[in-house]
């Protein structure tokens, strides 16, 4: 998780502290700061992923067809026989094929 103590002025505060800033350099500065917090949104909502095991295949008994829903892993592992499974649309419960 990023949690940085890294400041980066909004719209006011940057214009009360750089007042003989352009507004051109007053624009990019602010696109600047969207793309930092739109990257840590991003890294933040990745990280999420890794910690609620999405990103790693699911384990269970017979097959996943019509039972199961593919995470992001998309994968699914039968351990009674074993097989792997794999399906191509996130979130789905039908769709399973076997590897």
């Amino acid at each position: 998780m990023i949690d940085s103590q890294q400041i980066i002025e909004g719209d006011e505060e940057c214009r009360m502290h750089h007042e003989k800033w352009s507004e051109t350099a007053l624009r990019d500065y602010q696109g600047k700061k969207s793309d930092i917090d739109s990257l840590i949104g991003s890294v933040n909502a990745l990280n999420n992923l890794f910690d609620t095991g999405a990103l790693s295949p699911q384990f269970g008994t017979g097959s996943p067809e019509g039972v199961v829903s593919a995470n992001f892993s998309l994968k699914y592992i039968d351990t009674s026989v074993p097989t792997e499974y794999y399906n191509q649309t996130l979130g789905s419960i039908t769709g399973w094929v076997a590897l």
